[in-house]
């Protein structure tokens, strides 16, 4: 077998550390082991166990060292998401499933982490760790400079980093017109509201009143922590969706030859005229009003 024919991934639970906020939350050790080689191409603690994570961790992989021929897992939440499986078809990598209760099919991976648990973890002053970011430097410095070049009974003797670079000629590397940010960018169905707004992960976003009611695809890369939501109907983009500016989204009066084919959002039709100016909400409520506060009140 050469380098990235096949890739083993699994996770292992690890202990605290303090987040961002000073919380001690237990960590999660996601590794992306080469099977020709024992060479850790991946490895990162986290607080979190999705597929997400296993998706920036092949994205890594890719960008990193090379095509990837199959990658071999376990049947865990992390490893079965339809957005997982959609971008591993897409690049024409085959997912491969152990058989449930056959832990010895993932002989290596387990390998790896009693490696990591004897060598790494227990001789680790847990108490000094200060962060996930500090816990993942150590973890890197300890796979380059001890794991990465100790023999390995495994390897006839060989240190993981020898076995590499000997048969790392037979690497193939990624087609340079790939464009690994839009395949790995996720894509949701949501249905537009008659208000041309649609929610995400609790947040109201709005769009082009020509998407009224429509079906439509968001895509969007998970990875960055500001999302660009691109909106896409039938094949056809329409740009990004914006966070709703409330007020001026109240001050749109939506009907079906309202600017339908203008491509603008609720809030950039705000500062145009109307055909038919709207009520304010207030007004409104007071025109439909019938109670005198005159009539009736004691002296």
């Amino acid at each position: 077998m050469y380098p990235l024919e096949c890739v083993q991934a699994d996770l292992m639970y690890g202990f605290e550390v303090p987040d961002e906020k000073g919380k001690r939350r237990r960590t999660i050790l996601l590794v992306i082991l080469d099977d020709a080689t024992r060479r850790v191409v991946y490895g990162a603690f986290g607080f979190r166990e999705g597929s997400l994570s296993f998706e920036y961790g092949l994205r890594h992989v890719l960008l990193s060292h090379g095509r990837i021929g199959k990658v071999f897992v376990d049947n865990g939440s992390a490893f079965v998401a339809s957005e997982t499986l959609r971008i591993l078809s897409i690049l024409g990598i085959p997912l491969i499933h152990s058989r449930v209760r056959y832990p010895a099919s993932r002989g290596k991976v387990e390998r790896i982490f009693r490696t990591i648990r004897d060598a790494f973890l227990r001789p680790l002053d847990k108490e000094s760790v200060r962060s996930l970011a500090d816990l993942n430097a150590r973890f890197h410095t300890w796979l380059e400079t001890e794991y990465h070049r100790s023999p390995h009974r495994g390897l006839g003797g060989k240190t993981p980093l020898e076995a590499w670079l000997e048969k790392a000629h037979h690497i193939i590397h990624l087609d340079p017109t790939v464009d690994l940010d839009e395949i790995f960018k996720h894509e949701i169905r949501r249905r537009v509201y008659n208000d041309c707004t649609f929610t995400l992960d609790g947040v109201l976003y709005e769009v082009p009143a020509v998407l009224k009611g429509k079906n439509i695809k968001v895509r969007f890369n998970p990875f960055q922590p500001q999302r660009m939501l691109e909106l896409v109907y039938e094949k056809r983009s329409y740009g990004e969706a914006r966070v709703v500016d409330t007020y001026a989204n109240t001050r749109v009066k939506r009907t079906q030859n309202n600017y339908p084919d203008s491509g603008l959002s609720p809030s950039q039709q705000a500062g145009r005229p109307p055909k038919k100016p709207p009520a304010s909400p207030t007004r409104a409520a007071l025109s439909a009003s019938t109670l005198d506060l005159g009539k009736g009140a004691t002296p």
